[in-house]
C-alpha cells in the first residue's frame, strides 16, 4: 500500500480512496417501504445535473469509492 490515502479493498488487491462518497444524498426518494405503511422516506428530489457534478468533483479529488444500496431511490443510484 503505496499511497496513504488508499486502502486495499479486502483481499482483492484492489486499492480504493481512504474517504469515500455516500451516494444516498444524490438518489433522490425512495418510495418502497422499510417497514409496511411506513411511505416515501429518503432526501426527496435531487436534480441530476447537481449529483453529476458531485460525483464529478469527488473523482478530481482522488475519491473513487461511491457507497451504494439496491434501496436507494429507485435505481437512480446503480452504477453501471
Amino acid at each position: 500500500m503505496g499511497n496513504p490515502m488508499t486502502r486495499t479493498l479486502g483481499k482483492s488487491g484492489i486499492e480504493v480512496s481512504a474517504l469515500g462518497m455516500g451516494c444516498w444524498p444524490i438518489a433522490g426518494i425512495t418510495r418502497a417501504s422499510i417497514e409496511e405503511g411506513s411511505g416515501p422516506f429518503g432526501w426527496g428530489d435531487v436534480d441530476d445535473h447537481e449529483s453529476i457534478q458531485a460525483i464529478h468533483a469527488a473523482l478530481a479529488q482522488g475519491i473513487n469509492f461511491f457507497e451504494t444500496a439496491d434501496v436507494y431511490g429507485e435505481d437512480t443510484a446503480k452504477i453501471s
